[in-house]
C-alpha cells in the first residue's frame, strides 16, 4: 500500500521560535495541511538562500500542490478529446503543435509516477 500524502490546501505559515515575540530577523517558515492540522514541511534561509528566494520556494511548494490534483484531472479529461481531434481530416492542434498529444501523456506519467524526481 503506497502511503497517501497530507491533504490539502496546503497552507504557507510564517514560522517565529518565540510565538510571543515575533523577531523581524526570524524568517523561516512552514507549510502545513488544512487549518495548519499537520505540518508538512520546514523552509529556512540558513543554506544559501535568501529569505526572499526561501519564501518565493515556499509558494512555489505550495501552489504547486494545491493545483496539482485539479491541472492532472483537466489533462487526463482532455486526452479523448485531442486523440479524437488529432485523428481526424479537419486539421486541429495536432497541425500546429504536433507533440502536443505525447507531451501531455508524458506529462501525466510523470505526474502519477510513484518516484520523485
Amino acid at each position: 500500500m503506497t502511503q497517501k500524502h497530507t491533504p490539502g490546501p496546503w497552507e504557507l505559515h510564517r514560522m517565529y521560535f518565540n510565538r510571543a515575540i515575533p523577531l523581524p530577523d526570524e524568517k523561516d517558515c512552514r507549510i502545513s495541511g488544512p487549518g495548519d492540522d499537520k505540518q508538512v514541511a520546514i523552509l529556512t534561509h540558513n543554506f544559501g538562500l535568501s529569505a526572499d528566494e526561501m519564501m518565493a520556494n515556499a509558494r512555489f511548494i505550495v501552489q504547486a500542490c494545491n493545483a496539482h490534483e485539479e491541472l492532472l484531472s483537466l489533462l487526463q479529461r482532455a486526452v479523448p478529446w485531442m486523440k479524437v481531434v488529432s485523428s481526424n481530416d479537419m486539421g486541429g492542434y495536432s497541425d500546429n503543435d504536433p507533440t502536443l498529444y505525447e507531451e501531455i501523456l508524458a506529462a501525466i506519467a510523470r505526474a502519477t509516477s510513484p518516484q520523485a524526481r
